[in-house]
């Protein structure tokens, strides 16, 4: 086995994650820099969704412990990113320069 392979590597409980969108945006990121991970989600296919909805968070990250300081950045990078677009007003440009959107000037 190389050492990439889970099993050979002691995996931890790095973070909760609060929403499936950021365990998708999260594991794109880390697959890309080859770091490994595993994500589980709380959900029960025997259960529905009743476990899931009572937990405080979607899910967890475990990672090789010498990861936990980049996981637990990026996953502030992608909070913090997902809580610019929710302030963001009704109507703003995404980018400096881009048009309005009802098609007025940049």
């Amino acid at each position: 086995m190389t050492d990439d392979t889970p099993g050979d590597r002691r995996y931890k409980r790095v973070l909760e994650i609060e929403h499936e969108v950021e365990a998708q945006l999260l594991s794109a990121y880390l697959t890309e820099q080859r770091v490994p991970h595993i994500i589980q989600s709380y959900h029960d296919s025997a259960y529905g969704s009743l476990f899931q909805s009572q937990m405080a968070a979607w899910g967890y990250l475990e990672a090789p412990e010498e990861y936990e300081p980049l996981v637990l950045q990026v996953y502030a990078d992608i909070r913090a990113g997902a809580r610019f677009e929710a302030e963001r007003p009704p109507g703003e440009p995404d980018e400096p320069g881009d048009p309005e959107p009802d098609g007025g000037p940049a």
